[in-house]
Parts: structure tokens; C-alpha cells; sequence
């Protein structure tokens, strides 16, 4: 079974590398990809709603939450 998915896929390789299109298809468009989404996209999660019940009460919990809700990264 590996040597036939082996033998596919040098197949397609050589295939694709015979194309010149192909080429350009194959390194152009992730560098361009790379490049815009480098810039554009953001995976920083900032102003979670977030719900905490708080059944200690303690000055020490009220301080852990103040943290974390002073972070910026949720939202009371």
C-alpha cells in the first residue's frame, strides 16, 4: 500500500513539475499568501466576554480576577 501512494505521488510530482504553470502556481501563490496574510491576518483573541462566579470571595480570588480581567484579553 505504501509503495503504490509512494509511486502516485512521484507520479504527480513529475507531472506537475513538466508544467511550467504549474510551477509558477505552485511557488508564487504561497509566497503571496504568506505575504497577505503575514500583514492582515491576527490570531490575538482580545475582549472575551467572560462569566466567573465567584463562590470564595476572598480578597486573593478577587485579585486573581482583577488580573485577569486587567490583562485585556476578556472582558467582565
Amino acid at each position: 500500500m505504501g509503495e503504490r501512494v509512494y509511486h502516485i505521488v512521484l507520479k504527480e510530482f513529475l507531472q506537475v513539475l513538466r508544467d511550467p504553470r504549474m510551477k509558477a502556481v505552485i511557488l508564487v501563490t504561497p509566497i503571496i499568501q504568506l505575504l497577505v496574510f503575514g500583514y492582515a491576518v491576527t490570531t490575538d483573541v482580545k475582549n472575551i466576554a467572560t462569566a466567573v462566579y465567584d463562590l470564595d470571595r476572598t480578597p486573593e480570588s478577587r485579585e486573581l480576577l482583577s488580573r485577569f480581567f486587567d490583562s485585556g484579553y476578556s472582558a467582565p
